[in-house]
């Protein structure tokens, strides 16, 4: 799940996963891009020299918002939540697949370093680099990002299809760190800082936005 752009690095995820399963009719990836058109994707699949991929009928693309309840069963459906994302600041979807005790594959480095370790998540080795050029963003300009190494990606996929065992096991320790980024976890915890700085703390968490669409997961 993820929006497309270099950012979330989607060659490394479609490369990966040809790479890691190579000829294997029992797997799939599943991508969730609200808005990304086929045509958009079928010319970017050929700009990086992945057309042979537009053939691949394990890999389905969802680009229609899904409702909240129908985006939680994508997450409970899966063995894996992978995303070699080069920079996010905290990585949401990440911590939505542990609250759906969906076991995740991530870089060791950017903001879900904050809550993912070895014990709760596959991570995969990344290094700092400067963002090319090409990445498309101004914005970028002279910035840095985590790139994963890929041949690490590619055989931690693999170990972590081959292992229900491990997948179990960090799915329930992922499970565990989920809760403590709850409303109501977050909601002690400001209101601890509240109470230190001597502000009222309410006698509750707000109420939670209505969801009037789906927000388009990193």
């Amino acid at each position: 799940m993820l929006t497309w752009e270099e950012r979330h690095d989607p060659a490394t995820l479609l490369a990966g996963f040809a790479a890691a399963f190579p000829g294997r009719e029992d797997v799939r990836l599943v991508i969730y891009s609200p808005g990304l058109a086929p045509d958009r994707y079928a010319h970017w699949l050929k700009g990086r020299g992945l057309e042979a991929l537009l053939g691949d009928r394990r890999i389905t693309l969802l680009t229609r918002p899904l409702p909240p309840a129908d985006l939680g069963s994508q997450y409970e459906a899966a063995d894996l939540f992978a995303l070699p994302t080069r920079g996010d600041g905290l990585g949401l979807g990440f911590l939505e697949a542990l609250a759906r005790r969906t076991p995740v594959v991530a870089p060791d480095q950017g903001g879900q370093a904050a809550f993912l370790t070895a014990a709760n998540a596959f991570l995969v080795p990344a290094r700092r680099e400067p963002v090319p050029g090409q990445a498309g963003e101004p914005a970028y300009a002279g910035a840095y990002w985590y790139q994963v190494d890929f041949e690490a990606w590619v055989e931690t996929l693999r170990q972590a299809a081959a292992s229900e065992t491990d997948r179990q096991a960090r799915a329930e320790a992922g499970w565990h760190t989920a809760q403590q980024y709850t409303r109501e976890a977050a909601y002690r915890r400001l209101a601890q800082e509240w109470q230190q700085l001597g502000l009222p703390v309410p006698a509750s968490p707000p109420p939670a936005p209505a969801q009037k669409g789906v927000r388009h997961a990193p």
